[in-house]
């Protein structure tokens, strides 16, 4: 498929060019420099965790990192429409905690899903059984979705060589990892359900920003080891109203799922 820029509500993964592997690339700078300042990577995480709620916490946390504070503001080309965006919230939308993230918390969360797959990737690897929840937003647009449920949730039926669905669905099978698409299940029931018939379990999540880091932290409440990628804009109905055409980097797929 055609590798197309794409613009989000808030965000985009791409900046100002033509692919997103600056955006990896200067992702992946930062959490270095955040493990060399402290090498114990869960209570880095705790600490971007706690820094993510308010302005005050964040305050606090940029003040431990002077040299890295500076250099994040290298992340606003990624999330130049996000305070537009808020101007614009109606007062029923002001309750949407996804919503309403910030500009600074998009920068947070980047760090932390980043942070997040360094610590969860090898144990998600060798779990028992994987399994990815994919975003319905990524599939065809130009045709109806046939996908269906087996009973667990909704799998892609490979119904179009244009779908962003059917290319991970086939990418994931490689590496053993059964994909969905995320329909309609409770994590908390899935777990439970799975875990009758599996000794471990671990998720890989493609979502936007702020639902990925939602659902990643969801799993770690269950035990559930949980990696992720995000999409490369914010733009389904959620935020848009309808449904837009988007993508995700597969190079980085393909990274996270090899050893």
């Amino acid at each position: 498929m055609e590798y197309k820029r794409v613009e989000g509500k808030t965000y985009t993964l791409f900046g100002e060019s033509s692919s997103t592997t600056e955006f990896y690339k200067l992702i992946c700078l930062f959490v270095d420099e955040l493990i060399e300042v402290n090498p114990d990577q869960k209570i880095l995480l705790n600490d971007l965790k706690t820094a993510s709620k308010d302005q005050w916490h964040f305050n606090r946390w940029r003040a431990s990192f002077p040299a890295l504070s500076a250099g994040l503001e290298q992340l606003d080309i990624y999330t130049r429409n996000t305070n537009k965006h808020l101007e614009s919230l109606s007062i029923l939308n002001l309750f949407d905690k996804r919503l309403r993230t910030k500009e600074w918390q998009y920068h947070l969360f980047m760090l932390e899903v980043e942070l997040t797959n360094r610590m969860n990737k090898q144990v998600f690897l060798e779990s028992e059984y994987k399994m990815a929840l994919l975003p319905y937003c990524l599939h065809d647009l130009k045709k109806e979705c046939k996908s269906s449920s087996d009973g667990i949730e909704y799998i892609c039926r490979n119904c179009s060589a244009e779908c962003y669905i059917n290319i991970i669905t086939k990418a994931l099978k490689a590496y053993n990892v059964k994909g969905y698409l995320w329909m309609q299940s409770n994590l908390k029931t899935l777990f439970k359900s799975l875990a009758k018939d599996f000794k471990t379990i671990g998720i890989l999540g493609i979502a936007c920003i702020p639902e990925l880091v939602n659902g990643m932290r969801s799993c770690a409440k269950h035990n559930v080891p949980a990696v992720g990628i995000p999409l490369d804009a914010n733009r389904c109905i959620r935020w848009m109203g309808s449904f837009h055409e988007n993508s995700m980097n597969l190079e980085q797929l393909n990274k996270l799922l090899t050893k």
